[in-house]
């Protein structure tokens, strides 16, 4: 229990109204004003926090001025650093969308049907139960912001996954790539819609009026704020203003500029989402959770990241261990580390422990709560391993179980199934005891083994179904970018008559003697010769009911056939 008032921590002595000369009457009045102040007092310390948990994209332990990047200025993730219990060997996955999906369930991602960032690795099994899901049903209110990366479609979308408020990027408008500047934003599950602005900015104005409207109605809340930065993207990253000052540093390349000035942004609106704790009042009874999803993304030039090897994509520290804060003022100790091994799979336990609401029932974490950690300074803590792997191949090939996985324990790691590091005293991974300790790899190989044998059993590497036909949703758009080998899974709930738009023709196409075809499995269900490069678009199109795979092709009329992945963007679906 967090907060609660035991019987034995409050005494009433009887009062003698004969010593205080009260009147029978004054004394019940007495006596009611001080059950009164006392039932308040127990009622306000037993309410259960809110909690704000933001969660950046690409930010290594190397992007901050608190761990010694002299470059940057982070000063307000500093201060919270300085008020919070910080997890100092706190383990992500290599890449973002795994790592959302185990912060989401405190379960490892292979279970929850995730495994990679596109071609159909990110649909997150709905039957898994999430923080917002747990939460919501104890009574909390839910809103989600910003990068979600589990699914685009119903039943993936966080407004299906327990969040009742949600405002979030629409990545690929019409199946392209979406600017950072005057965005797509989805709310609540509704297409996209046009806003003037810049993208970080949009996610933090509407988390922040989420939080003024939540704070006034008295019910606690989950608000989840991930960002988009610094992850590098096409087209403008930040604006200008941010990257000016790093123009002048003659030691950094664009790349590494943009880097900086998106992390500086990155802390302004970090500041703008705690200043406004303060002023509401509610920072004191709101805990605040800090991370990022992986290391971070260097490409051309190297840039600091406290000496640690590898970076985003690479199972070394540089790519899986980031920094982790729990600030709760008045309740858990501020500058306080913990060296103890934690993991994204202990997330949703410790907050479940820390809002006082029971584990689901039906959900077998993978992850522990770390609450007695951060409460605690001679919590006991026994030896854990935690997993991980992240393998980028187009048929998502299960043979490839060693390729760029870890398991790491509180004194030794094995990357690779042959590398081995006690990572104690060895931190970077500088190096290679495995062939003078062929007893501990072994063992350390059996293990991994065993885990991904468990964690694959279930699902593999086979992507959830989007479903359509619901009342949830009525226009799907299917992006190229995030199709399975061989077309989507879909399921059509019930026969009806759909408008099919095939959307971003590639100009290499040979027009007017190239053909399209839209096919159910293997059945063609649509076709027509490409005249132009405008969206082709078929009406009317009955579907019965029933579990399809739902593919494009385009073959040349001379009987050549040409890869669909440079020959369309996207296929819409509407009711």
């Amino acid at each position: 229990m967090i907060n609660k008032i035991t019987k034995s921590a409050i005494q009433l002595k009887p009062i003698n109204s004969r010593v205080f000369n009260f009147s029978p009457k004054v004394m019940v009045g007495i006596i009611l004003l001080l059950f009164l102040l006392i039932a308040c007092k127990t009622a306000n310390k037993s309410q259960r926090p809110n909690i704000l948990f933001i969660l950046t994209d690409d930010q290594g332990y190397g992007d901050f001025s608190c761990f010694g990047n002299n470059i940057v200025n982070t000063p307000n993730i500093d201060n919270l650093y300085e008020e919070s219990t910080c997890f100092t060997h706190y383990t992500m996955n290599t890449v973002c969308a795994p790592t959302r999906a185990s912060l989401m369930t405190g379960r490892y991602n292979y279970r929850v049907g995730v495994w990679d960032t596109w071609h159909g690795g990110v649909n997150m099994r709905t039957e898994e139960v999430t923080i917002a899901e747990a939460l919501r049903n104890a009574g909390y209110h839910t809103g989600f912001f910003g990068k979600w990366h589990l699914g685009y479609d119903y039943p993936f979308r966080p407004i299906d996954q327990g969040f009742t408020e949600t405002f979030e990027w629409d990545v690929f408008p019409d199946g392209n790539w979406g600017s950072r500047v005057d965005p797509y934003m989805k709310k609540n599950g509704e297409p996209g819609v046009q806003h003037q602005g810049f993208l970080t900015d949009l996610i933090i104005e509407n988390a922040i009026e989420y939080i003024e409207a939540q704070s006034k109605t008295g019910q606690p809340f989950f608000a989840y704020v991930a960002t988009f930065l610094p992850h590098i993207w096409g087209g403008i990253q930040v604006p200008e203003k941010y990257i000016e000052p790093f123009r002048e540093n003659d030691t950094l390349i664009d790349y590494n500029r943009e880097i900086y000035g998106m992390v500086e942004k990155t802390d302004e609106c970090i500041g703008r989402l705690l200043q406004k704790l303060k002023e509401l009042g509610i920072d004191e009874n709101t805990v605040v959770i800090f991370s990022s999803d992986n290391g971070p993304q260097i490409w051309k030039q190297p840039r600091y990241n406290i000496g640690l090897r590898g970076a985003k994509t690479t199972s070394y520290e540089g790519g899986i261990r980031l920094p982790c804060f729990f600030r709760w003022p008045g309740q858990f100790e501020a500058g306080k580390s913990i060296d103890q091994m934690a993991a994204h799979i202990d997330m949703m336990p410790t907050i479940l422990d820390i809002c006082d609401v029971p584990y689901p029932a039906e959900v077998n974490f993978d992850g522990k709560s770390v609450l007695p950690l951060i409460k605690h300074n001679n919590a006991e803590w026994p030896e854990r391993y935690i997993m991980g792997q992240f393998h980028r191949n187009i048929y998502f090939d299960q043979s490839q179980i060693w390729q760029n996985s870890f398991i790491r324990g509180q004194k030794y790691k094995l990357v690779n199934g042959k590398e081995l590091f006690q990572i104690n005293i060895d931190p970077y991974e500088e190096n290679n005891i495995a062939e003078t300790n062929p007893d501990i790899v072994k063992t350390l190989r059996s293990k991994y083994k065993d885990w991904f044998a468990d964690v694959t059993s279930k699902t593999g590497f086979v992507t959830a179904p989007v479903i359509i036909g619901t009342p949830h949703q009525d226009i799907f758009t299917l992006n190229n970018i995030h199709k399975p080998p061989g077309g989507w899974p879909v399921i059509f709930i019930t026969k009806g008559s759909y408008k099919i738009t095939v959307g971003g023709l590639s100009e290499d196409i040979s027009k007017g003697e190239a053909t399209l075809s839209v096919k159910l499995n293997e059945n063609i269900i649509k076709e027509a010769c490409i005249k132009d490069f405008n969206d082709m678009i078929f009406d009317k199109v009955v579907v019965p009911k029933g579990k399809y795979i739902l593919s494009v092709t385009i073959k040349e009329n001379n009987g050549g056939e040409k890869k669909d992945e440079p020959g369309y963007n996207f296929v819409r679906i509407e009711k």
